[in-house]
């Protein structure tokens, strides 16, 4: 019992330490978290959403860039403040892959093996229908190139989505001269507009995705 005691101890001292000095504002979305007066409390409701402040500016949110910004959830605004604090503005690179969510697709393993291992296509039971997926990532504030690896026989345009706003319609239509790997290629497809800290970038299709391998963000 004394052990359970301490571990808990623990576990809350440490909470504290990751929260000195943080405040936080409820809206309406996710979890929220507080840290005043030396203590934290937690709140899981669908009723919230959170805005995190610094105490010792606490009419400004934490981060370089000073930006009024929210978050779905506690987990997102740490990650956010681990990259807003190192902020390069460096390229964003993601694998296809890697999706967060997605509707329709799967990940090529080796059934097609010339289609190239971690492309993304239009999964079982292969019939037309809308293609999807969806990336969370973080990223310094400004305007991205975005640029596809991908490969095409036909064109197949996607939409592209940035944080729930249509960014590029018909993007990935150029063909590039088959489905294989070896016909993978490189292609700007506009540019976008990303936000500090956390984000989401869909491609969305209401039928047959072209192959997809990966996918950067250049700042410009």
């Amino acid at each position: 019992m004394q052990f359970r005691d301490n571990r808990s101890t623990l576990v809350a001292g440490m909470l504290v330490a990751i929260f000195v000095g943080i405040s936080a504002e409820t809206l309406t979305g996710g979890e929220t978290a507080e840290a005043a007066n030396g203590g934290v409390n937690f709140s899981n409701s669908s009723e919230s959403v959170l805005i995190y402040r610094s105490a010792s500016m606490p009419n400004e949110p934490i981060g370089p860039f000073r930006e009024r910004q929210t978050y779905p959830t506690l987990h997102h605004w740490l990650i956010a403040q681990k990259s807003v604090r190192n902020c390069q503005g460096r390229d964003i690179v993601l694998l296809a892959r890697n999706f967060s969510r997605s509707s329709g697709i799967e990940v090529e393993i080796g059934g097609h093996p010339t289609w190239g291992l971690g492309t993304i296509h239009n999964g079982p039971p292969y019939g037309p229908r809308m293609n999807s997926a969806e990336y969370d990532f973080t990223a310094c504030a400004g305007t991205y190139r975005l640029e596809v690896e991908y490969a095409a026989a036909e064109s197949r345009p996607v939409d592209i989505y940035v944080n729930g706003g249509l960014a590029i319609r018909d993007g990935l239509q150029a063909t590039t001269g088959g489905w294989s790997a070896a016909e993978q290629r490189w292609l700007a497809q506009g540019e976008v507009r990303l936000v500090s800290g956390h984000n989401i970038l869909q491609f969305r299709r209401d039928n047959y995705f072209p192959h997809i391998l990966a996918f950067r963000l250049v700042p410009v």
